[in-house]
């Protein structure tokens, strides 16, 4: 038996999406609960009267874990591409459980007082550094197993499962709410909601070992071909590539961020929303992506990937600012178009962002250079889009000044995108 290649049972291609892809909504799913209850957490762990103030405060918290995530990408990247992919997630999505879980059993500002954000904070940081190893892992597990010719199909479904867990994560306190009323939720409702991440990360990691190691890194153990610093020689032999994958991100995380954290805290304190109502709008968002996002894999292997994932970032600059008239309008069937029109924005780059990143970069370094880019992306805007869109309605009173921030990134990701080569059918070992 090769080392670090378990005796499982093949699966196929299919059957190693369906193991990352659970995985990754595992992760997701944990990872997007703290933005949909971030208004409720606001008031749990930050002694200020001033609501606008405690929900940036939840907000900069938010960004804690991605800033942690460049931590993670360096850790779980190195493990990926020197252990394999199969044990790195195992341990990623348990990590992630942890974490999230955590904060279920946290105790609240007005028990143990500056202790409550301080715990918060190390949760966060604990998730952060998770899902620094996750999305570059999933990558890169999923298209190695994917038919050369369906890679940005089979690709799609590794942001169609992180879309999905933010889907899960909303629609579950939208049920609570129904149910049990909000007062429940913000009371112990919240606690049961993160409490759920443990029995839904052990599932994950059943999923994840029950399915083999991917031929192409089996073959790098084979051949004797496993890299000894991982992220030392991305940086050092794929420098403007790592640069072009962290610009391709920017626009495409901070979307996400828009549609998942920002817009259900941004529609209740600014435009009126109820916390229902605001929630109605990001869903409309999600599933606008999900059906959108395989669609566009599947282009993607027919026409390329450089022409699917030029449609981001013109809509980000195009979009962007209808988008957000209709979500302030305070009219919800008009904001629910607006956050439809925001989710059909990423949904180009959840089609052919997988396959691309995969294929920017060599097996031997993959895990580590996906890993990398998606972490500094993340890190530098993705993480503080929400405190930083929140910061800038609120010290300027200007309801749209969201939009032109993310106009700004859509021309840095625009950039980007011009510069890349088209990578459709390459040869994943070459």
């Amino acid at each position: 038996m090769v080392p670090g290649v378990p005796l499982t049972v093949k699966t196929g291609p299919r059957g190693a999406v369906v193991a990352g892809s659970i995985g990754n909504f595992v992760e997701w799913f944990d990872f997007g609960i703290y933005g949909f209850l971030a208004p409720v957490l606001a008031t749990q762990f930050f002694a200020v009267d001033d609501g606008a103030v405690a929900l940036m405060a939840t907000f900069a918290v938010f960004g804690v874990a991605f800033l942690c995530r460049p931590l993670g990408s360096l850790v779980f990247g190195r493990l990926g591409d020197r252990i394999g992919r199969r044990p790195t997630l195992s341990i990623a999505v348990v990590t992630m459980a942890i974490g999230t879980s955590a904060i279920g059993l946290l105790p609240r500002y007005d028990v143990v007082g500056v202790l409550a954000p301080l715990l918060l904070v190390l949760a966060r940081a604990v998730q952060g550094f998770s899902a620094g190893g996750e999305t570059g892992g999933a990558i890169t597990y999923i298209t190695e197993h994917a038919p050369a010719a369906r890679r940005g199909m089979f690709g799609s479904w590794v942001f169609f499962t992180q879309a999905l867990g933010g889907l899960a994560a909303a629609l579950l306190v939208v049920a609570f709410a129904a149910l049990w009323g909000p007062e429940w939720v913000a009371d112990w409702g919240w606690r049961v909601i993160f409490l759920l991440a443990l029995p839904l990360g052990l599932a994950g990691l059943y999923l994840r070992l029950a399915v083999p190691e991917t031929p192409r890194f089996t073959q790098l153990i084979q051949a004797g071909r496993i890299a000894s610093h991982p992220i030392r020689s991305a940086i050092r032999e794929h420098r403007s590539r790592v640069l072009q994958g962290i610009g391709l991100l920017i626009v495409a995380s901070s979307l996400t961020q828009v549609v998942t954290a920002f817009l259900p805290a941004y529609l209740q304190s600014v435009v009126g929303f109820s916390a229902a109502e605001a929630l109605r709008v990001a869903i409309a968002g999600l599933v606008v992506f999900l059906v959108l996002c395989p669609l566009f894999g599947l282009l993607s292997d027919r026409i390329g990937r450089k022409r699917v994932l030029l449609l981001t970032p013109l809509a980000a600059c195009l979009l962007s600012l209808p988008a957000f008239v209709l979500v302030s309008s305070g009219v919800l069937p008009q904001a629910v178009l607006g956050g439809m029109l925001l989710g059909a924005s990423v949904a180009p780059f959840g089609g052919a962002g997988a396959a691309v990143l995969s294929e920017l970069f060599p097996t031997r370094l993959r895990y580590s250079a996906i890993s990398l880019a998606g972490a500094v992306a993340t890190s530098l805007v993705g993480g503080f889009t929400p405190f930083a869109l929140t910061w800038i309605v609120t010290a300027t009173g200007a309801a749209l000044a969201p939009a032109f921030v993310v106009i700004g990134l859509g021309v840095v990701s625009l950039w980007a995108t011009l510069l890349l080569p088209e990578t459709r059918g390459i040869d994943l070992d070459s």
